[in-house]
């Protein structure tokens, strides 16, 4: 049988890697997609200000920060915290 543990710091780097760009891809292309949307309808429709790229990355963080922040308040609320996180 081969020893492979030499490898399992190489796999995990490779995994956290692979994650932190899967969501750097998505808040990017979010960023993009919203900052489109928002010149495009929200100032021919509504006279609404341009948005630069940078607002719009700004908002869906603030967005995705809440989202987080409502979810792990109900989790706890209802006392379903990470295992880590119980007492006893």
């Amino acid at each position: 049988m081969a020893d492979t543990t030499h490898r399992e710091p190489r796999r995990r780097f490779r995994r956290a890697l692979t994650g932190m760009l899967a969501v750097l891809a998505v808040l990017l292309l979010g960023g993009i997609a919203f900052t489109w949307a928002w010149n495009t309808l929200a100032v021919d429709l509504a006279q609404a200000p341009r948005v630069q790229f940078r607002h719009a990355l700004a908002f869906e963080l603030a967005v995705v920060a809440l989202a987080w922040l409502v979810g792990a308040s109900f989790r706890l609320a209802a006392g379903q915290a990470p295992a880590h996180r119980r007492n006893g």
